[in-house]
């Protein structure tokens, strides 16, 4: 069976090099073109600051998450549902378009008439526009990965407070000696 799926894949690959059809010079051209270079290296480094900024954010969120104050969980939860429940492409949408909705932000002391009106398209770059749009998904997924690290055997004060509450939720993701002391021992 090995033996068939490699000469299938070497045979589909002997016909993408030899078939002139492809025109691998023109594909060769335009992927080392300059515009796409420059978009290849700001794609890459949009991923790493984004992932770096996310990763610190989804830290503080998942501490906020576990705090005892209410209304400080309460913004962490409602942070993590907007933003994971809200698909990606329309957030995007949402903040290249934010100028449109809010062509002017006014920074200014609540209730007074001291502070200072600034044009949105000004204050927002391209790039922070970016930034913003694509941070708060990976944000809220980090906050779920550091409260699923609380998960890990080491924990076990953690996980077994956790597992109480998360049993409903993810009742297939818990492992059974957590699941099983979670319970209420049964008579």
């Amino acid at each position: 069976m090995w033996v068939a799926c490699l000469l299938i894949a070497a045979g589909l690959a002997y016909t993408l090099v030899t078939n002139p059809r492809y025109q691998w010079h023109t594909i060769a051209h335009y992927l080392t073109a300059r515009t796409v270079l420059k978009g290849l290296w700001l794609t890459i480094w949009l991923t790493l600051v984004v992932m770096g900024i996310a990763t610190v954010l989804g830290l503080l969120i998942a501490v906020m998450r576990s705090s005892k104050v209410l209304p400080v969980r309460i913004l962490a939860i409602c942070y993590i549902n907007l933003f994971r429940g809200t698909p990606v492409l329309v957030q995007l949408i949402l903040w290249f378009n934010i100028a449109a909705l809010y062509p002017n932000i006014r920074l200014a002391i609540p209730f007074t008439s001291i502070g200072s009106k600034l044009d949105t398209n000004a204050l927002i770059s391209d790039a922070a526009t970016a930034y913003s749009s694509v941070l708060p998904a990976p944000a809220s997924g980090v906050t779920e990965l550091n409260r699923g690290a609380a998960m890990m055997p080491e924990n076990t004060a953690i996980a077994e407070l956790m597992t109480k509450h998360m049993m409903v939720m993810y009742p297939t993701r818990i492992p059974a000696r957590l699941a099983a002391s979670a319970l209420p021992p049964t008579a």
